[in-house]
């Protein structure tokens, strides 16, 4: 396996020099591309396009630039020759007072305007507050046991941009505050006064994961209409498919099915955003009562035909006293 340092193609990951040479050379394009057009445009032109320069080194900085996957250092590299590109084929029609795309806008880099959001960028913050408070290292459990153990960065990633701008605006204005302290201390989470965006995405997370456990577990239940065996690939509902299988009455799981289907019902009424465990307790109490109707539905047939008790096999009788079913 690469190193995490190294590129998917094996190579080093571009350092931050090079990021910055890809940002002049996309504005040194713009500049000629205006001069091309008017000559007399170069004041205008120089000063745009130094405050470009200016405000996209400022969005990157070198320290979180070295926290950026190797691929969305490539990413961002191509978005500046994408602008390059575009200035070197395209004369500016009004050169004196053309500008170029806004720096912190999506089409100057989506993929900046992305990071800028992501979850990287919150770790960055958290990480960098954590060496201004306790000094060089990785000793953040503030962070760790609030965030990272509540989400993971693929979930975080997928919520609204609105919901993750938020989230980073409270964690840029802690950072400016700890600076400013002689003795700063770290956040204490949870803070829903000071983080309250990551309080409201955090719900949003766990709310998403319910939901996503809750459709897979009755996804997995529901299959069991059809011919064959019920799924067993899912952890949560592996339990309840073996349990499934080892009933003597499997070949009517039409009727199983439908009792399973008035125990959810009834439990998602009651308890909308239910967990699996509260899942799965629920269809097992079905499958209870479904295997104790059963036996005693055998053991009145066995009453009505003069046959005993006693006259089932020992093997029998364990199972009808444990009340389950075994093969």
């Amino acid at each position: 396996m690469a190193s995490s340092s190294l590129r998917c193609d094996g190579r080093p990951p571009p350092p931050f020099e090079a990021a910055v040479s890809a940002i002049r050379a996309a504005a040194d394009a713009y500049l000629l591309s205006g001069m091309r057009a008017d000559v007399g445009a170069l004041t205008h032109l120089d000063e745009e396009g130094t405050e470009w320069r200016q405000s996209m080194k400022r969005q990157l900085g070198p320290k979180w630039w070295i926290a950026w996957p190797g691929h969305e250092r490539s990413a961002f590299l191509d978005d500046m020759a994408r602008i390059s590109r575009y200035y070197h084929e395209h004369r500016l029609l009004n050169p004196h007072s053309a500008r170029m795309p806004d720096a912190e806008s999506e089409h100057a880099s989506p993929t900046l305007y992305r990071m800028r959001s992501s979850f990287n960028r919150v770790k960055y913050l958290a990480q960098e507050i954590s060496n201004r408070v306790t000094g060089p290292g990785p000793s953040y459990q503030w962070f760790s046991l609030h965030v990272e153990r509540q989400t993971s960065a693929e979930e975080f990633d997928e919520e609204l941009h609105v919901s993750r701008a938020a989230v980073v605006r409270e964690f840029e204005l802690r950072f400016a505050q700890v600076q400013r302290e002689s003795r700063p201390v770290p956040p204490v989470l949870p803070d829903p006064q000071a983080f309250g965006a990551l309080a409201d995405l955090l719900g949003q997370v766990r709310l998403k994961r319910q939901s996503k456990e809750r459709a897979a577990t009755l996804k997995a239940l529901t299959t069991m209409r059809k011919p064959g065996r019920p799924p067993s690939e899912s952890y949560d509902s592996h339990a309840t498919a073996a349990a499934i299988r080892r009933l003597d009455w499997w070949a009517n799981r039409s009727g199983i099915q439908g009792a399973l289907d008035d125990a959810l019902q009834a439990l998602f009424r009651d308890s909308p955003s239910a967990s699996p465990a509260q899942i799965q307790h629920a269809v097992m109490v079905a499958l209870n009562r479904l295997r104790d109707g059963d036996r005693a539905a055998t053991l009145r047939s066995l009453a009505r035909s003069g046959t005993e008790h006693k006259e089932l096999s020992p093997r029998q009788q364990v199972v009808y006293q444990q009340r389950r079913v075994r093969y």
